[in-house]
């Protein structure tokens, strides 16, 4: 039986430094949040041991408090959180020969910078030439997923990302 099936327990869904792929841990109601930090170490959450480590539930920018217990701070099944050492990250856009730069908590989805960097705040595009462009992690191939955490793709040294917008491949028939 899952620790998840027992009563008490609660299934969350966890990125962070060391930790790209989104994963699923089990943690008690009546753990701490620094508890799930622990947990996070467990499953490769790289960051180092210390007080400057900070948890976000997905896409908010205020960290959770260590010492609040999991079921107070708001967490429901299979609630998405992020935990990292940095608070924000630098996000700088380049798209043809303009540059945005923002900042966002590590725990804001690459949906949540597209929405950001396509809006009337940014380029300023239409809704069907957003959904005609993604973004591409600037000098790479690399296109994460809309649900992936900024936050993993950057070092608590670096605590910046460039990302390019860039056209989706267009199959021609």
């Amino acid at each position: 039986m899952k620790q998840s099936d027992v009563k008490g327990y609660i299934e969350i869904f966890i990125q962070g430094e060391g930790i790209p792929k989104i994963t699923l841990v089990s943690v008690h109601l009546k753990d701490t949040v620094a508890d799930l930090i622990k947990v996070a170490r467990d499953h490769g959450l790289s960051t180092p041991e210390g007080p400057e480590v900070f948890v976000f539930i997905e896409n908010t920018a205020t960290p959770l408090a260590l010492d609040a217990k999991i079921d107070e701070v708001g967490l429901i099944p299979r609630s998405r959180v992020h935990i990292h050492c940095c608070k924000r990250v630098e996000v700088t856009v380049n798209f043809n020969a303009d540059q945005l730069k923002g900042f966002f908590p590590p725990s804001a989805t690459v949906a949540w910078i597209k929405k950001w960097v396509v809006g009337k705040d940014g380029f300023g595009m239409s809704d069907v030439d957003a959904t005609e462009h993604l973004l591409q992690v600037c000098h790479s191939t690399d296109r994460p997923d809309e649900d992936v955490h900024i936050g993993t793709l950057v070092k608590a040294s670096d605590s910046a990302i460039c990302f390019d917008l860039v056209a989706k491949q267009r199959v021609e028939g």
